[in-house]
């Protein structure tokens, strides 16, 4: 893996593709997240009283906190950042896995995927990690 990562294939297509493509591809994005065996794979990978990282969708940063409790679908974990205890989804740790990045730029989209959370722009087509 590099940590530099040009995705021209994905850009053109999320160009050009309709809003119903893009609900498509959405549509099966969802589904791999929500899938059994997948979600059982990272609630095997984590204990309780562990620290991990976790990202926060909302608000577009990794978090770092300690796993309080697991359950079928959702861990809970108390933040460093805030303190409070957060109750989520098992596709919001970072478990052995690449930081991706969406960001508007030159009338496109542009995609990268790194291995650290801090991701600037060295050219048009590519976002490099740092």
């Amino acid at each position: 893996m590099t940590d530099v990562i040009n995705y021209q294939n994905l850009v053109s297509f999320l160009n050009d593709a309709s809003l119903h493509e893009i609900y498509k591809v959405a549509s099966a994005l969802f589904n791999e997240i929500e899938n059994p065996a997948r979600v059982s794979v990272v609630k095997n990978m984590v204990k309780i009283g562990q620290k991990i990282e976790f990202f926060d969708g909302n608000a577009n940063q990794t978090d770092r906190g300690i796993i309080l409790s697991k359950d079928i679908k959702y861990v809970s974990i108390r933040s460093d950042l805030d303190k409070r205890i957060w109750k989520i989804p098992y596709h919001m740790l970072v478990i052995d896995s690449r930081e991706f990045d969406f960001s508007s730029k030159d009338k496109g989209v542009k995609y990268a995927i790194c291995n650290s959370s801090r991701i600037n722009w060295s050219s048009s087509n590519y976002l490099s990690c740092k």
